[in-house]
């Protein structure tokens, strides 16, 4: 729903320039019966803003969060559900922040229409004022918000209103996460971290933490996907028949996570010197042992290539 900025133009050909197209995108997805996946934030306002911070001279992460207000995902949510349920189309909203627009998605699913939405756990876990110490690795959109935007968050999650937790993982370089070398500072970095591997494991502390049950949390990052992208029941679910994907947990075992530990290109995550009480202990994917204790079994090219059911 907006333009991406220079540094993420491989976005450019998904944007919908206004809401005459998004509609048209709507309702030419809804006749495929498939899933639209929209990132909700109001263009016009964050343009201006960011613009006007630069201006300014002010380019420090604040500067960041400061461009993409709650007013800019409120309306852009709220839009999106009134067009999509317009043209009858199954939406989804991605990594949600705000407090309001939880509250729209649950009006909206009150009225019966077609809509859910996802949180990452960088808005479940990190606050605007944790992203001046971290930096430009926590730059993400919509932006960390407040403490009252993130226990809103996880009151959402428990009541059924946020149906999925997702890693929207990022693996940017640290070249370009490199605010010192970069003339508009925290705007001309990519938006974005590596959360792959961090995102299950934050969420079984969580478990162990009793701020989710067990059984939400395997709803929330297994069964529902599953089932809203029309891979249900051979994902998502254990039974005859199924793809026999699951993982091993030692729900007991305290660890710290470690950038050194990390698999992902660069080797970095925001949570490095966190405190998690449940480790992974294995993956196995269709039957098979993929990673077992920190290695992994399997060669590149493994995986296959899915498609959902529309029906």
């Amino acid at each position: 729903m907006l333009d991406p900025p220079e540094e993420l133009s491989e976005l450019k050909d998904l944007t919908a320039k206004n809401d005459h197209y998004l509609l048209k995108i709507f309702s030419t997805i809804a006749e495929t019966g498939l899933v639209s996946s929209i990132h909700a934030e109001n263009d016009a306002i964050i343009s201006h803003e960011i613009n006007r911070l630069i201006s300014s001279g002010k380019t420090d992460f604040q500067a960041h969060t400061k461009s993409r207000p709650t007013i800019a995902e409120d309306e852009a949510c709220l839009r999106a559900m009134l067009l999509a349920n317009n043209a009858k189309v199954k939406l989804n909203l991605v990594h949600m922040s705000s407090k309001n627009s939880f509250s729209y998605i649950r009006m909206a699913k009150q009225r019966g229409w077609d809509v859910t939405c996802e949180i990452t756990p960088l808005h479940l876990f990190l606050t605007s004022e944790d992203g001046d110490n971290i930096g430009s690795w926590a730059k993400t959109d919509p932006p960390l918000r407040s403490k009252v935007h993130v226990d809103a968050a996880w009151e959402a999650l428990n009541d059924g209103t946020i149906d999925m937790v997702a890693s929207d993982h990022s693996p940017y370089s640290y070249n370009e996460k490199d605010v010192e070398n970069k003339d508009n500072g925290i705007f001309s970095v990519g938006s974005g971290t590596p959360g792959l591997e961090t995102m299950i494991p934050l969420m079984i502390d969580s478990v162990n933490k009793k701020k989710i049950p067990l059984q939400k949390l395997v709803d929330v990052i297994s069964t529902n996907p599953a089932k809203r992208f029309g891979l249900y029941p051979q994902k998502g679910n254990i039974a005859l028949n199924g793809d026999a994907d699951l993982i091993i947990i030692d729900m007991n075992k305290e660890y710290t996570l470690k950038n050194e530990d990390m698999f992902t290109k660069q080797k970095i995550t925001i949570f490095e010197g966190w405190k998690l009480k449940g480790k992974i202990e294995k993956t196995i994917v269709r039957g098979a042992i993929v990673f077992d204790k920190g290695h992994f079994l399997v060669k590149k090219g493994f995986g296959n290539f899915i498609t959902p059911n529309c029906g």
